[in-house]
C-alpha cells in the first residue's frame, strides 16, 4: 500500500466525519429513478421539517429571485425543478453538517465558506454563460469543491497547520504547499468524503479533479467549470487574459471566451456573491 492509499485508508477509519441527513441521502438514490414523481420527492424532505424550513427560506430569498412566494416544498419542487430542489436540500445539509463544529477556527471556517460560496455563484453563472452542464449542479459542485479541507482542518490538525504555515512561508497556494506536507491532497480527501456521504458520481469526480480536469474521465466540463469558477473567486479583480493564462490547458475554449468577457458581467457576479454570503452565512 503507497503512502497516498495509506492517508485515505486513516480517513476512511475515522468514526465521526459529520454526516448528512437521511433525507439528503435518500433523494440522491430517488433521482436516479428517471419516473420518480413530485410527491414521491415531496414526502420525502416533509419528514424533516429543520430542512424544510431551510429550504423554503432559500427558495424564496433574494439568491433565487423568484417573484412568488413558495409556501411548500410541493410547489417549490414543480416551479424549480427535482434537481433544484435536490441541490438546495444538498447546499443546506453540507451546511449544517459542519455547523458549530471547528469552533476554534471560526475565522478559518468565514473564509472557508465565502470562499466556497463564491466559487459556487462563479461555477453557476459560467455554467449558465456557455451552456456547459447544470447551473445548479455546477452551483453546488462549487460550493462542495473543497470540502476535503474542512476534514483536514477537523480530524488533521498538525498536518492543515503544517500546510498553512507552509503557504505564508514560500508563498505559495494550499495546493502547492500540501506537496511538500503529506501525501495526499484536500481534493482526493473530499473525494472520499463525497463518495462517504454517497453523493452523484459526477460531484465526487469533480471534486477530486477541480485542480485538474484533464485527468477526469468522461464528464470532465463540471470539473472544468470548478476548475475556472475556484481561480476566479481567488483572484476576483483578475483579468480574463491574465485569469486564461493560469488555467488547465484543458478548460473548454468557450469558457475561456466567457472568461475572457468577464468585465461585462463582474458587477453583477459581485453583487450575487454578496447575498449569498448573506444567506448562506447570516446565522454564522
Amino acid at each position: 500500500m503507497d503512502e497516498s492509499t495509506a492517508f485515505l485508508k486513516r480517513l476512511e477509519d475515522i468514526k465521526d466525519v459529520p454526516s448528512i441527513p437521511v433525507v439528503a441521502l435518500k433523494i440522491n438514490r430517488m433521482l436516479e429513478d428517471d419516473n420518480i414523481s413530485v410527491n414521491a420527492i415531496s414526502l420525502i424532505i416533509e419528514k424533516d421539517a429543520a430542512i424544510v424550513s431551510k429550504i423554503l427560506r432559500l427558495v424564496n430569498s433574494p439568491f433565487y429571485g423568484f417573484k412568488g412566494k413558495i409556501d411548500n416544498i410541493s410547489r417549490a419542487v414543480i416551479v424549480l425543478g427535482l434537481n433544484t430542489v435536490h441541490n438546495a436540500v444538498l447546499a443546506v445539509s453540507v451546511m449544517d453538517a459542519f455547523s458549530g463544529r471547528n469552533r476554534d477556527r471560526f475565522h478559518d471556517m468565514q473564509e472557508y465558506w465565502r470562499h466556497s460560496i463564491s466559487t459556487a455563484v462563479f461555477a453557476r453563472h459560467l455554467s449558465s454563460r456557455t451552456g456547459i452542464d447544470l447551473p445548479d449542479r455546477a452551483f453546488i459542485a462549487g460550493l462542495l469543491h473543497d470540502i476535503g479541507k474542512l476534514i483536514l482542518m477537523e480530524f488533521f490538525p498538525d498536518i492543515y497547520e503544517q500546510i498553512t504555515g507552509m503557504m505564508h512561508k514560500e508563498e505559495i497556494n494550499f495546493m502547492d504547499a500540501e506537496r511538500y506536507v503529506y501525501p495526499s491532497n484536500h481534493a482526493e480527501v473530499g473525494r472520499v468524503l463525497a463518495a462517504r456521504w454517497h453523493l452523484p458520481v459526477i460531484l465526487q469526480a469533480t471534486i477530486g479533479c477541480h485542480h485538474s480536469p484533464g485527468k477526469m474521465d468522461g464528464a470532465e466540463t463540471l470539473a472544468m467549470i470548478v476548475h475556472a469558477a475556484d481561480y476566479l473567486a481567488n483572484n476576483p479583480d483578475a483579468q480574463g487574459p491574465d485569469v486564461i493564462r493560469r488555467l488547465d490547458p484543458a478548460v473548454a475554449d468557450n469558457i475561456k471566451e466567457t472568461i475572457n468577457d468577464i468585465n461585462a458581467w463582474r458587477q453583477e457576479i459581485a453583487e450575487e456573491i454578496e447575498t449569498a454570503c448573506r444567506f448562506f452565512l447570516q446565522d454564522g
